[in-house]
């Protein structure tokens, strides 16, 4: 009987030995998954940081891939340009980079309508910024120009820049505007005295009205000739007061 005893008493030990280390071995799984998670928590943000990092690159080497088509589209474009409603414009690449322009100039002698136009033209179809620019007023009322450019990478949206030399003054004559006063002959020029909105012009061929947006093209005996800034002319005539000729 004591035999028996000692037995149950035994297997009572036994069982509650295997029963604390059931709990101890659940415990230890509980302490092993929570550290897991303390670990993967303290790796989260360098994952999530190197993950980003890497769709950046991935983002920036497609941009840096289309931003280099674009480029040599560009180029191309450049080096074959053709400005068929400006004949007078010629142009060429001033310099290069690696097989790439990174000048372009363009010049040429028109009004200044004309240059406008073909100059807004030139933003729209490519990316430039003026690198250095020389304008000359002839006495025709044309404008002689040569522009170089510095060529930047193709972007949308670009901001327009005003580059002709002066605001373009396109008016209408209005015919009690004017009056051609007098003409005279000295050494061979011949001068005539305007009357324009009761101011007082000596002027020449080559004069330039810029309140009125008139060069002066020819001046005679019997007229004056303008051109305006959109290339248009006109004809003062010395026989009429405050009178115009088409």
């Amino acid at each position: 009987m004591f035999l028996s005893q000692s037995l149950k008493d035994t297997k009572r030990r036994w069982f509650k030995a295997a029963r604390l280390i059931s709990v101890l071995r659940r415990l230890n799984n509980a302490i092993v998954v929570l550290l897991i998670v303390l670990q993967l928590a303290a790796w989260y943000p360098a994952l999530s940081i190197a993950r980003q990092a890497w769709k950046n690159s991935v983002t920036l080497e497609k941009k840096a891939h289309r931003d280099w088509l674009q480029i040599q589209q560009q180029d191309e474009a450049l080096e074959h340009a053709v400005f068929d409603a400006a004949p007078w414009l010629h142009h060429r690449i001033e310099s290069t980079q690696a097989g790439i322009a990174t000048h372009w100039l363009v010049e040429g002698t028109a009004p200044l309508l004309a240059w406008q136009t073909v100059l807004e033209d030139v933003q729209t179809r490519f990316a430039l910024t003026v690198s250095s620019v020389s304008w000359r007023r002839e006495e025709d009322g044309n404008w002689q120009a040569r522009l170089v450019f510095h060529v930047l990478t193709p972007a949308p949206n670009r901001e327009y820049r005003d580059w002709v030399p002066v605001r373009l003054h396109v008016e209408r004559f209005v015919k009690d505007d004017w009056q051609l006063l007098s003409t005279m002959q000295a050494e061979g020029t011949t001068s005539a005295l305007l009357l324009y909105k009761k101011q007082r012009y000596w002027v020449q061929v080559g004069s330039w009205l810029p309140e009125a947006g008139l060069t002066v093209s020819r001046v005679s005996f019997d007229d004056v000739v303008f051109m305006g800034d959109d290339g248009t002319q006109r004809a003062l005539s010395v026989r009429e007061i405050g009178g115009l000729l088409d």
